[in-house]
């Protein structure tokens, strides 16, 4: 017959492993995050070696560790002169 002590170790350990869910993992070049993302958590976590990185505000990606993203802005500056 089990002690008292057993039972309540085991009822514990069945509840605690019936609550602890495992992530889905996003798959290479998935879509991870995001406003328009529905997933949870937001953003998800990628297969291993892979990052979920920003593409804008509504889509994130997940890129492998080689990809980097650059972003640049180009600038016009006007100079006017009172001399001929």
């Amino acid at each position: 017959m089990l002690s008292l002590r057993t039972l309540i170790a085991i009822i514990t350990t069945a509840s605690l492993s019936s609550t602890v869910t495992a992530q889905k993992v996003i798959p290479n070049w998935g879509h991870c995050g995001g406003l328009a993302f529905s997933g949870t958590p937001n953003p998800s976590p990628c297969a291993d070696g892979w990052t979920c990185t920003v593409a804008n505000q509504y889509y994130w990606q997940c890129l492998p560790p080689s990809t980097t993203t650059t972003t640049t802005r180009a600038t016009t500056s006007t100079t006017t002169s009172k001399y001929p």
